[in-house]
C-alpha cells in the first residue's frame, strides 16, 4: 500500500484497535478500505455502521458487543471463519495502545495522502467537465484532515500529579550570555513565545538580538535571524566579531593584507584561529536573510523557514530585526496599525512552528531621557504590547551614553506567569558588540576574551 510510513500489519492492528476502542480519535481520519486483511475490512466496516447510527462520543463498543455484531453479520452461511474473526476481535482489545499519539500521526499523514491522490483523480475530472468551483472545493474539504486529533486538555486529568505544572512551558532557549536574564525568564523563551526588546533607535537592539542569537548557537540550536535593517553580511560580520573579539574595523583591515611577513597577518592567523576554535564549540547553525526595508512580510519569513526545513534544517529559534521594518499577512492602510499586526502574526508564527521568537521594537522620543522604559514608551502602536509574552527594555539615558557608553540596564517590562520588573546591569562593548551581565570588572573580561 504506497504510503511514506510502515504501514504493515502490526501497524493496521494497532490502527484498527484506535478505530474501535477510541472512535472520537479515529472515526473520521480512518476508512474501512486502508485496511489490507479482509477480516480487518469488515470489523473496520460493521464498528462504522454502528457509530454512524449513534453519537461516536457518547457510544464505545465493548468487546462482548462487536463480537455479537460480527458473529450476526457472518451467520450460519460463513461459521467456518467465525475463529478467525473472534480471534482478530479478542487481540483488538488486548493491543497496547501507549504510542496512541504516533500511530495516529501516521494514520493522518497516511490518510491525507490516499485522499489527496483520490480528489487529485476527480478534480481533474471536473476541469474536464470545466467545473473548476468543484474542483477546488475538493481540496477545500481537506484542508482540517487531522484537526479532529485535537479534542482540548481535560482538566481533572491527573488532577494530582505534579508534573502538570510544569507542562505549559517547554523548548525554551536561554540567551546564554545573560544568566539573570534566563532566570527572571524561568529558563529564558520558551516554544511558542513571543519576546520583544524594546529600546531606542541605534541604541543596541541588534547586538542583543545578534549576541541571543549566539548563545542559542552555544547551545548547539539551529538559528534564524530574519532582518529588515541591518544588512545579512553586517550581522554576520558583527558576530564574527563577537567570535573572535575583534572590531569589525579591525577584521576589515586584517582581510585587505597581503604581505604574508607583516604583523597584521599574524593578527590575522589568530582571527581565522578564533573562528576556528569557536566552529568547534558551538555545533548550531545560524541563517541570515535580508528583506528590503518596509517590503518583507511574517508571512515570507514562514515560507523561508519551511525552505530551510525541506533542506534537512531544523530551526530552533527565529530572531527578527525588527517588527516596524516588516509587513502584516494582512494589509494595512496606516503603519501604525500594521505594527500590532506584525506583532501577532509573528505569535502566531512561533505557535505555528512551535519555536520560540525574538524581535524588537522601538521606544519613542519621549524615553531618550528616561532611566527606566516601559509599555507606555512604546512608539505608535500600542497594541504590540498586549501580544507578546516577554518584553525586555535596553535602558540607557542619553546622558549615561556620554558618559559611560557600554554600561546600560535590561529591564524586565512584562512577563507572562513570571518576575517582572527586575532590572538587570550590563556591559555591551560596542566595538566587538559584545553583551555581558555586570559580574566583575568589564575590563577584564574583555580582555580575558582577547587573550583566549
Amino acid at each position: 500500500m504506497p504510503s511514506e510510513f510502515e504501514f504493515g500489519d502490526a501497524f493496521q492492528k494497532k490502527l484498527l484497535a484506535l478505530y474501535v476502542r477510541s472512535p472520537q480519535t479515529a472515526y473520521t481520519i480512518i476508512e474501512p478500505s486502508y485496511f489490507t486483511n479482509p477480516l480487518h475490512v469488515d470489523i473496520a466496516r460493521l464498528t462504522k455502521e454502528v457509530y454512524e447510527k449513534h453519537n461516536r462520543s457518547e457510544v464505545i463498543l465493548s468487546r462482548p458487543t462487536l463480537l455479537a455484531i460480527v458473529k450476526g453479520y457472518l451467520g450460519k452461511s460463513k461459521s467456518e471463519v467465525w475463529p478467525g474473526y473472534r480471534r482478530e476481535i479478542k487481540a483488538l482489545y488486548d493491543e497496547d495502545l501507549k504510542d496512541r499519539q504516533v500511530v495516529l500521526h501516521q494514520a493522518v499523514g497516511f490518510a491525507k495522502e490516499q485522499k489527496f491522490r483520490k480528489a487529485l483523480v476527480e478534480a481533474e475530472k471536473d476541469v474536464n467537465s470545466k467545473n473548476f468551483v468543484r474542483a477546488i472545493q475538493r481540496f477545500d474539504s481537506l484542508k482540517g484532515l487531522g484537526a479532529e486529533l485535537d479534542l482540548g486538555i481535560e482538566y481533572w486529568k491527573d488532577a494530582t500529579n505534579p508534573g502538570r505544572w510544569l507542562e505549559d512551558r517547554y523548548g525554551i532557549i536561554g540567551t546564554h550570555y545573560c544568566p539573570t536574564l534566563d532566570d527572571c525568564m524561568e529558563g529564558g523563551l520558551g516554544a511558542g513565545e513571543l519576546g520583544v526588546i524594546l529600546g531606542k533607535g541605534k541604541g543596541g537592539k541588534s547586538t542583543l538580538i545578534a549576541r541571543f542569537a549566539a548563545g542559542a548557537m552555544w547551545q548547539n540550536k539551529n538559528v534564524a535571524i530574519a532582518t529588515g535593517e541591518l544588512s545579512g553580511k553586517k550581522y554576520r560580520k558583527r558576530i564574527d566579531s563577537m567570535m573572535t573579539a575583534i572590531p569589525t574595523w579591525r577584521l576589515t583591515q586584517y582581510a585587505k593584507v597581503s604581505d604574508e611577513k607583516s604583523d597584521l597577518m599574524k593578527k590575522l592567523r589568530q582571527a581565522q584561529r578564533r573562528m576556528v576554535q569557536a566552529h568547534g564549540q558551538m555545533k548550531g547553525r545560524l541563517f541570515i536573510k535580508q528583506w528590503p526595508t518596509n517590503r518583507g512580510r511574517v508571512s515570507d519569513i514562514e515560507s523561508w523557514l519551511e525552505r530551510l526545513k525541506q533542506s534537512g534544517v531544523e530551526i530552533d529559534i527565529l530572531f527578527v530585526d525588527y517588527i516596524r521594518v516588516f509587513k502584516p499577512n494582512e494589509r494595512f492602510e496606516e503603519q501604525r496599525l500594521s505594527i500590532g499586526q506584525v506583532c501577532m502574526d509573528l505569535r502566531g508564527l512561533a505557535v505555528e512552528r512551535d519555536i520560540p521568537v525574538w524581535t524588537a521594537s522601538q521606544t519613542n522620543r519621549g524615553a531618550l531621557n528616561k532611566e527606566r522604559v516601559g509599555p507606555e514608551d512604546i512608539a505608535e502602536d500600542i497594541s504590540q504590547f498586549w501580544t507578546l509574552d516577554f518584553m525586555i527594555a535596553l535602558c540607557q539615558t542619553e546622558a549615561e551614553a556620554k558618559l559611560k557608553p557600554q554600561q546600560a540596564r535590561l529591564l524586565m517590562v512584562a512577563a507572562r506567569d513570571v518576575m517582572m520588573g527586575k532590572t538587570i546591569k550590563i556591559n555591551i562593548d560596542r566595538n566587538t558588540f559584545r553583551v555581558w551581565e555586570k559580574f566583575g570588572n568589564f575590563i577584564a573580561e574583555k580582555e580575558k576574551w582577547r587573550n583566549r
